[in-house]
């Protein structure tokens, strides 16, 4: 009776913390013409909480921000010798993986591309559900 005691006490936060679902927001960054950017910071900030939350472009031309709380963010993207890339009023759900895309335009990074009146975010992505 006290193994199962004990056992019910130790197991208790781990359930807890699972219910808290996060999100992710992923995609590629790319130039006018295509090219990946390697190397360009991808940053992802809660417009309620202000917390922050950035990473870099891989080689490959791919980036991913995960364990992030369900919110609104405004996604930036900057890379030497290019524009500024923004999105902002993007709406992060429990388990989802958003798609940015980010699309860099040669320029200066004090100059400024933003996107607005974006349509609305498919879910391309979960975490841990398979769909056939």
């Amino acid at each position: 009776m006290f193994l199962r005691t004990l056992l019910t006490f130790a197991l208790v936060p781990y359930a807890i913390f699972g219910q808290a679902g996060t999100g992710a927001i992923s995609g590629s960054a790319t130039d006018a013409s295509g090219a990946i950017v390697p190397g360009a910071v991808v940053a992802a900030s809660n417009e309620d909480t202000g917390f922050k939350r950035e990473t870099t472009v891989g080689a490959a031309g791919e980036f991913s921000i995960v364990g992030l709380q369900p919110g609104t963010y405004t996604v930036t993207a900057e890379q030497s010798g290019f524009k500024r890339f923004s999105v902002k009023r993007l709406r992060l759900e429990v388990d989802q993986n958003a798609r940015v895309d980010v699309r860099l335009e040669v320029g200066s990074v004090s100059e400024v591309v933003e996107v607005t009146g974006q349509s609305a975010l498919l879910q391309t992505e979960r975490f841990g559900r398979c769909r056939k």
